[in-house]
């Protein structure tokens, strides 16, 4: 996967705009509508888990411009995110107005960011595969989850179309 060869990538704005419109034919927010649809469908199976609970307290690491958030929020989860890329963070708290913090993943501090130090479910959707040093981001989800936490994550296939893209240059 890329996380093994790849040298740092900078997670800015041409990364949601130009970069993804190559690989997927729009843009990060043009297909925003249809990636908070995957994330209904997601939270909905969070929410089978955690049946008995009445609020659910969710953190999406790298939640870039927010769908996933979107979809929690839509299914009465307290949406929380964090992701390294300023502009998507900005979009998140001021047009999305979730609370959301601009901070590398595992250095995050939820208690300063959120005032809360353990999340009932931790989600990272095609994220974890940008990840150098896994130990250190598992341990830290570990230590932000709940007991009968929940961590969903979701990472491409290295025989899917990100994979033949990220090869062909």
């Amino acid at each position: 996967m890329s996380f093994t060869s790849e040298e740092d990538k900078k997670y800015e704005k041409s990364y949601f705009f130009e970069d993804y419109k190559k690989q997927y034919g729009k843009t990060y927010t043009e297909d925003f509508d249809s990636i908070k649809n995957q994330c209904l469908k997601r939270i909905e199976n969070i929410k089978l888990l955690h049946q008995n609970k009445s609020s659910i307290n969710y953190l999406d690491i790298g939640c870039a411009y927010g769908p996933s958030l979107a979809a929690a929020a839509e299914k009465k989860l307290n949406p929380f995110g964090t992701d390294i890329a300023e502009d998507a963070v900005a979009y998140v708290k001021n047009t999305l107005h979730y609370p959301a913090s601009c901070s590398a993943f595992p250095d995050l501090d939820s208690e300063k960011e959120f005032g809360i130090s353990q999340f009932d479910c931790i989600s990272m959707w095609y994220v974890i595969e940008h990840f150098k040093n896994l130990d250190a981001v598992l341990s830290k989800v570990s230590s932000l989850l709940k007991k009968n936490g929940i961590f969903a994550f979701s990472t491409p296939s290295g025989e899917g179309i990100s994979a033949k893209s990220d090869c062909d240059h």
